[in-house]
């Protein structure tokens, strides 16, 4: 989640403290140990493998770098008084085995990586070995081993980190190899926390922070003690805060550091240092996790069926009902029980017959399907042809609550081009300032500005003018001109062919300043000139524009802002990218019947009971090999009762009563305990081989008074085809 917090620290450049640094940057050993005694302090300086490298490697492993005119949002002054005098992480288990970063400026991405760690071992009690490389390589920043700063723990909320051994560390510029990497370590969000000694101790009782200090040549020969009267000229190095000790440093207090010098630096890896020295807790950053023993439920996949309610061609199609399996993945470490969801739709045309859907427990690293009955949706006969379906579900388990969304879209259309802009590539496409200013950014929405959004609108990466990193206020400038260009989009022929995307704008009105559509040079939309066009929720755009591709192979959008000199606004926002096609009509397809059951009769009213039955199956559709299983729940939410079942199979007109599924109608006795739910198992067999395509094969259940045949419970009623 996105924070926007009233007080806003912006930090200027920082200028030398003090007329002259005490160190420089070629000391020697005995330089840097004459002055620790002619100034009485309380570090030990000797001969490291950092100490001995040329000034040139050692300024290649300072990669930490301050973006121009950085803006860190801090939080309000926090009250620590009555907090304890000493802690340090490590003796909580809460800190991961130091590592060398070697000759590569990626301190940024240790000092990041290794807080995410110590966040999991706090909180999910293992220690992880996440990838260091993947966020050199991978960020999304345009950082490297050049050089990086601390907001690229962005990167932990989507897509997450793998394991070490997918993408092992090369200290090099290597290109991003995790796509097919499974991630394993999430955070919910990231801030900066403040620089005070309080804002760092309150963000340090719920794990290590990472932050920016200054690394002079002396702190290469630290060896132990409280380093102090370092030079404090700038910023240069990431490093890892873990702890503090008020008493350190001749009761000045400091505080215990992680580095990424490896084991053999130091005092194993760590340093102490009083409080404010050489710049130390500049642009602390923390991020906020939730811990992953729990499940965590995604949708990993769905599935359409209109068999039933409309054609059978599996496209979704005006006029139909369509039935919707939705498999949940969990990707945490824990198994869900009790998991059920309910379906929305942001489209209100759209019916929903039924909302609701169950599924089996889901272990931990496992997938499975909705249980029978699934979701249906209901399309309305006067629905547009390539129109959006965004359905939300709402997921709830004995362990938790969790949320995902999916798109279709109505008829059978051609996905021509599609980008959510994630990842490190702009693929393709390019922006250009035509006067002025070009603020167009791919990135994270860090909602700086009061008119932008918190976030992406799926993802956590967008295309945007001014997203409010560090250095941006998030409002376009005046008196600017710029374009977003796409990559050039093919056509595919199709006559018809429709733009698509999600919009958060805002703009003054068009007589003053101007948001514009390009397809090519026309102009196929732009802001009215009577009034201020202000989103406030992103809004999902549909324009056709087949007048403008028609005849053309390909074409190219443009996203264009232009400002005048006065009332600035947040700009263009743009996710869920989405060109398609709409294929040439042909002739109209043959319905395929909508099967009906063999049997008519005549209901008997159901009493208002507490006793209900459900068939539950894993699908509906079997095939040769496929085991097929059926088990029928019988639940009593009231008092004590009995009662007789019936179960019949219906096959092409005949009628075969369970167990013995012959033809004689067997009853069998139930009796039903206060509160009790019975599982009993009616079909379990793998279909047989070469099974020709059939169906549908009607399962009925049907529960009686004893001695009568009043109903004690509505009938369940399912069907399973072969195909």
């Amino acid at each position: 989640m996105a924070r926007k917090i009233i007080t806003v620290l912006i930090f200027a450049v920082l200028a030398a403290i003090g007329n002259t640094p005490v160190y420089s940057l070629s000391l020697t050993l005995e330089e840097v140990q004459r002055n620790i005694e002619i100034n009485n302090l309380d570090w030990v300086a000797g001969e490291t493998w950092v100490s001995r490298l040329s000034d040139e490697e050692f300024d290649a492993m300072l990669g930490l770098r301050v973006p121009d005119g950085i803006v860190i949002i801090s939080p309000s002054p926090v009250d620590i008084s009555g907090s304890r005098g000493r802690f340090d992480w490590r003796e909580q288990g809460g800190v991961s085995p130091v590592k060398a970063q070697g000759n590569c400026g990626s301190c940024w991405a240790f000092c990041l990586v290794h807080m995410l760690e110590s966040y999991v071992m706090i909180y999910d009690g293992y220690t992880p070995d996440l990838s260091e490389q993947q966020l050199v390589s991978c960020n999304g920043y345009g950082y490297s081993c050049n050089g990086g700063w601390l907001d690229a723990a962005g990167y932990f909320i989507n897509p997450g980190m793998a394991d070490e051994t997918c993408m092992p560390y090369q200290a090099a510029n290597v290109p991003c190899q995790a796509q097919s990497c499974e991630k394993i370590a999430f955070a919910d969000d990231w801030a900066y926390t403040g620089d005070s000694v309080a804002q760092i101790k309150a963000a340090l009782e719920d794990g290590p922070v990472a932050c920016a200090i200054y690394a002079s040549s002396a702190l290469s020969y630290y060896t132990g003690g409280c380093f102090s009267n370092g030079s404090a000229s700038n910023v240069n190095h990431g490093v890892l805060i873990v702890g503090y000790d008020d008493d350190d440093c001749s009761g000045q207090g400091g505080w215990i550091v992680k580095n990424s010098w490896g084991a053999g630096w130091g005092d194993n890896g760590f340093f102490r240092i009083k409080y404010g020295d050489s710049n130390i807790g500049y642009g602390s950053t923390r991020i906020f996790y939730t811990a992953t023993t729990t499940p965590k439920l995604v949708i990993s996949g769905h599935s359409i069926d209109d068999s039933v309610g409309g054609d059978g061609d599996g496209v979704i199609e005006p006029g139909e009902d369509i039935v919707i399996s939705v498999t949940l993945g969990n990707s945490g470490n824990y198994a869900a029980t009790g998991v059920g969801a309910v379906l929305t739709c942001v489209q209100p045309e759209i019916g929903i017959p039924d909302n609701f859907a169950a599924w089996p427990d889901i272990p931990a690293g496992s997938e499975r399907e909705s249980l029978m009955p699934h979701f249906q949706i209901r399309v309305p006969a006067e629905y547009e042809i390539g129109g959006r379906i965004d359905l939300n579900l709402s997921i709830t388990c004995n362990e938790g609550t969790f949320s995902g969304s999916f798109v279709e879209m109505c008829g059978d259309i051609d996905v021509l081009y599609y980008s959510g802009f994630e990842g490190t590539s702009d693929d393709g496409w390019t922006h250009e300032q035509l006067e002025t200013q070009d603020d167009w950014q791919r990135g994270n929405q860090y909602g700086t500005s009061a008119y932008d959004p918190d976030g992406a609108y799926e993802g956590s990466m967008i295309w945007g003018n001014d997203l409010g990193p560090s250095g941006w206020n998030g409002d376009y400038k005046p008196n600017v001109r710029n374009r977003l260009k796409s990559r050039l989009i093919p056509t595919g022929g199709c006559p018809t062919v429709h733009l698509m995307f999600q919009r958060w704008l805002t703009v003054e009105k068009g007589s003053k300043d101007h948001a514009r559509i390009y397809i090519n040079q026309d102009i196929i939309w732009e802001n009215p000139d009577s009034a201020n066009h202000i989103d406030t929720a992103w809004a999902a755009v549909n324009l056709n524009i087949s007048e403008h591709v028609t005849g053309l192979a390909e074409f190219e959008v443009i996203f264009e802002l232009e400002s005048d000199g006065s009332g600035e606004y947040g700009g263009w926002n743009i996710d869920d990218f989405m060109v398609i096609g709409l294929p040439p009509d042909g002739p109209e397809p043959t319905p395929t019947p909508v099967p009906t059951s063999p049997y008519e009769y005549t209901p008997t009213p159901v009493p208002d009971g507490d006793v209900t039955m459900a068939f539950h199956q894993t699908r509906k559709f079997y095939g040769g090999g496929d085991p097929l299983a059926v088990t029928l729940e019988i639940a009593n939410g009231g008092d004590s009762c009995a009662g007789k079942l019936y179960v019949c199979l219906a096959v092409f007109g005949e009628v075969f009563f369970y167990p013995s599924w012959t033809e004689t109608l067997l009853p069998i006795p139930m009796i039903l305990d206060a509160g009790q739910t019975k599982m009993l198992s009616i079909l379990d067999f793998e279909v047989p081989a070469g099974v020709p395509d059939c169906g549908p094969f009607y399962l009925c259940a049907v529960l009686t008074e004893p001695g009568s045949y009043d109903l004690l419970a509505t009938p369940a009623l399912t069907d399973f085809w072969f195909r």
